[in-house]
């Protein structure tokens, strides 16, 4: 590992809060037997250390610093890490990724019952946590799987509705970030007149989109309508309006706790507005 390399080492390990590390010690003692618990003594070495210092480490090392050992066995403690705080992270969308790997896999061992079980099983995960970009991917899974059998056509017309519902969905979703991007944007300019940028905003504000029944959207994009009414108050100065948009956001994420964790930076955004 280069001097580079060195450096993203140190930095990821004082990264890790304390939950963090505590995980990653006990993921490479699940993982790993033998002389792997000298990587975590060097994990430890390096969280201990309030600036990178090689030399301390490798005479600490002496075993891990033989020829080129060093430098690799940094690499693979980086790596591990990485690793590690992927499995701790894993997230409703890592596991949908990881039954359609399954599928595949029975689909290509020619289990096709069992691999539309696994489908089926993603498809209700992806539904139930707005995930319509994998739901896009499980439908042609679907589709590869029913033209094997070919006793039903009628499969086809279900499964393009289901997609062309899907796409219409991640439009309407793509319109609303579109116009949240163009708000902020808006919102940014600081040369252009007062007059002239709340004009600009209500030009905005005056799209046919946001008359679409907020319940119909999904958590994401309702997150964005809040978030350009938020903005749009911010504008024209209205703070009252920019307020209640944000405690809008807010408990919008209060009523779904589990979306906290996937949207962090919005949620602690919103809280911080609220304060």
């Amino acid at each position: 590992m280069s001097k580079t390399g060195s450096e993203h080492l140190f930095q990821l390990i004082k990264s890790l809060s304390k939950n963090e590390k505590r995980y990653f010690k006990l993921f490479s003692h699940i993982h790993s037997i033998g002389r792997q618990n000298k990587y975590v003594q060097l994990f430890d070495a390096v969280a201990a250390q309030k600036m990178y210092n090689e030399k301390i480490l490798q005479e600490s090392y002496p075993e891990l610093s033989y020829g080129n050992r060093f430098p690799a066995a940094k690499n693979h403690l980086y790596h591990q890490v990485l690793k590690a705080m992927e499995v701790y992270h894993s997230t409703n969308h890592n596991e949908a990724r990881s039954l359609l790997h399954r599928a595949e896999f029975l689909y290509e061992k020619g289990l096709p019952a069992q691999c539309r079980q696994m489908l089926d099983k993603a498809k209700r995960m992806a539904y139930e946590h707005e995930m319509h970009d994998i739901i896009l991917v499980i439908l042609r899974g679907q589709e590869y799987l029913l033209a094997n059998k070919m006793q039903d056509v009628t499969w086809i017309k279900r499964i393009h509705q289901e997609t062309k519902n899907i796409l219409n969905f991640l439009q309407i979703a793509n319109n609303y970030r579109e116009l949240h991007d163009a708000l902020y944007i808006l919102y940014l300019s600081g040369s252009m007149h007062k007059k002239q940028l709340r004009q600009k905003a209500r030009k905005l504000i005056s799209q046919p989109l946001l008359k679409v029944p907020i319940k119909h959207l999904s958590f994401k994009t309702k997150i964005n309508y809040y978030g350009i009414y938020s903005m749009y108050a911010h504008i024209v100065a209205d703070i009252h309006s920019s307020y209640r948009y944000t405690k809008a956001s807010f408990n919008l994420f209060q009523k779904q706790s589990e979306k906290q964790e996937l949207f962090p930076h919005i949620y602690i955004n919103n809280l911080n507005n609220l304060i």
